[in-house]
């Protein structure tokens, strides 16, 4: 890490790569949520749903029986 100014918002800090902290984050973020794509929010009731068929699925639980 180097001390000196940042190639994006021109603070003085600890560099990783040119950027600061905060700007690394920003750039990860965004990287990350175009190869992950950005997550829709789900109700409760969804994810509940969604678990519960997660549950029946035997390749989730392949080390289960049901009861």
């Amino acid at each position: 890490m180097v001390y000196d100014f940042c190639k994006k918002c021109g603070e003085k800090r600890n560099l990783k790569s040119g950027l600061c902290e905060d700007c690394q984050s920003v750039k990860d973020a965004e990287r990350m949520s175009h190869i992950y794509g950005v997550r829709e929010r789900q109700t409760k009731e969804d994810i509940e749903k969604e678990v519960a068929e997660k549950k029946h699925d035997k390749r989730f639980w392949w080390g289960t029986k049901d009861k």
